[in-house]
């Protein structure tokens, strides 16, 4: 179920970017150069995707989708912004990363837990623990003053 290498080389083409100034560390760069960068993805519109993934990651994003207007027509859009590095380029990589990763945890499948009975050894080791325990407390009690 996860993403194969073809379908992550294919997201690169369906990705759109937007640059902004960025607030992070540059000196008189950061006035000037747009490095801060956002990645867009519509899973909707993806053809990369299959229709199984869509399900799954519009179910477990739907509090990340934003609606955007693109080309005249609003649609819900991932958007994940990096501004970590000094160049546009190195953010644009980042941005693609990160978004990938997110897509590999969520589309990944739970490994079920198989249940399993404790063994012999452990069964003995905490009863001989109960009755160690046991016998502390016995021990701590008033003794009768009869005998």
């Amino acid at each position: 179920m996860l993403l194969s290498k073809e379908q992550i080389d294919q997201l690169k083409n369906e990705m759109v970017y937007k640059t902004s100034r960025s607030s992070g560390s540059g000196g008189q760069n950061v006035n000037k150069v747009e490095t801060r960068v956002e990645a867009l993805f519509s899973i909707e519109d993806s053809l990369v995707l299959t229709d199984v993934q869509k399900k799954i990651l519009l179910e477990k994003l739907t509090t990340q989708l934003v609606t955007k207007q693109v080309a005249k027509v609003k649609k819900q859009m991932l958007v994940i912004a990096c501004e970590k590095y000094r160049t546009q380029l190195k953010n644009k990589t980042e941005a693609f990363n990160k978004l990938v990763r997110l897509f590999q945890k969520l589309v990944k499948p739970k490994v079920k837990r198989i249940a399993t009975k404790p063994s012999i050894t452990s069964q003995k080791v905490r009863l001989e623990d109960k009755k160690r325990l046991s016998s502390k407390k016995q021990n701590r009690q008033k003794m009768d003053r009869d005998e």
